[in-house]
């Protein structure tokens, strides 16, 4: 596949997220969690193929600072989601392809994820689709 899978998720965020359990998988927040349902339905309904959650993505490896005996962690955005949609289905192409998704459910726009969202474009030609799910 063209994305890796990684994990890793907190009782609860600085933006006081709730973490949610559905169907044995934890997700951060119950945004996150309702957007991973929309998902699964796309999927299962051929729209959308290789559905992934909390994939890893190094934007910067590690280094070892001058006078340190140690690397120093390297810089990584962790997507939401991934997948691979037919080339028409949001962006308008006629080519019957699949294209890959790096997906972020958002609720705020931190002043890092403005930098790693930036770098995910620079560096990696990656743009990040930011989506909320439908409410109700």
């Amino acid at each position: 596949g063209k994305f890796g899978a990684a994990s890793g998720s907190g009782s609860r965020s600085k933006f006081q997220n709730v973490q949610t359990t559905v169907d044995g998988i934890k997700f951060p927040s119950q945004m996150e969690a309702r957007r991973h349902s929309e998902l699964l339905l796309l999927e299962r309904a051929g729209e959308i193929r290789s559905l992934k959650l909390q994939v890893r993505f190094e934007l910067l490896p590690p280094v070892r600072l001058k006078g340190s005996k140690r690397l120093s962690t390297g810089v990584d955005y962790v997507a939401d989601f991934t997948y691979e949609e037919r080339a028409g289905r949001i962006r308008r192409h006629t080519d019957p392809e699949w294209m890959p998704v790096v997906e972020d459910c958002k609720g705020a726009h931190t002043d890092v994820y403005k930098l790693k969202r930036h770098m995910m474009k620079a560096l990696l030609g990656l743009d990040i689709l930011e989506t909320q799910p439908r409410k109700g």
